[in-house]
């Protein structure tokens, strides 16, 4: 891995990774992600794939001032609470646009090579 060649050492800073298992279950990732915070002090939390998860881990992130990079949850919901009040900016770095925002460009490639005849359900 490339932090090892750099011994986890980023500008004198001593990089020590925590693993924290939100196991897609809201109540256990508020858990573990406040067993991070307060238990294992992390300083910035990184990726995450459950939306269910996301929305009330915003709130800690928020409640502890701890930024949160590159979420991948999607969810309109995770977007819409972003957008209610600035104390949710240090959630940041949404991975994967909103489901039917994405949605539309499947369909749209599917209608296209029928269209062409690439493709004959």
């Amino acid at each position: 891995m490339a932090f090892d060649a750099i011994n986890w050492t980023v500008g004198g800073y001593k990089i020590t990774p925590v693993w924290i298992d939100g196991q897609s279950d809201p109540n256990k990732a508020t858990q573990a992600y406040t067993t991070a915070i307060t238990g294992d002090k992390i300083d910035v939390g990184l990726l995450n794939w459950d939306a269910s998860e996301v929305i009330p881990l915003m709130d800690l992130s928020a409640q502890y001032k701890i930024p949160h990079f590159f979420a991948m949850g999607t969810s309109a919901d995770i977007d819409t609470k972003w957008k209610s009040d600035s104390k949710y900016s240090y959630w940041m770095g949404i991975g994967w646009p909103s489901p039917a925002k994405l949605t539309i460009n499947y369909v749209r490639t599917l209608d296209d090579a029928i269209a062409s005849g690439l493709w004959k359900p």
